[in-house]
């Protein structure tokens, strides 16, 4: 029973280093700066407009994704409050990312 209990102890404690070790990779590689740079473009895109994002961030637990903040849409007179998380794997496939340092 001993024997079990360590086994799952280590499993445990492995997926903990796991999640904290993707936490501190996708910190480093997706800045907020970066995520503006990837996201103002297809939404500009997308609207025909100049947009400007005030601030991002990216969460890993309990999923991945993004948080965008302060969005706003040239040549608009209406505010759009958006807030919405968006799962990066879509962004992973469709864009060729890179590292923040190199």
């Amino acid at each position: 029973m001993k024997k079990l209990i360590k086994i799952v102890s280590a499993l445990v404690a492995l997926v903990v280093v796991l999640i904290a070790a993707l936490t501190v990779y996708v910190k480093i590689n997706f800045p907020a700066e970066k995520i503006k740079q990837i996201v103002a473009p297809i939404i500009s895109e997308a609207t025909g407009r100049d947009v400007e994002i005030k601030d991002a961030s990216v969460s890993v637990f309990p999923s991945i994704g993004f948080s965008l903040d302060g969005i706003a849409i040239s040549n608009t007179s209406r505010t759009v409050e958006v807030k919405n998380d968006t799962l990066l794997s879509s962004y992973f496939t469709k864009f060729n990312l890179e590292p923040a340092y190199t």
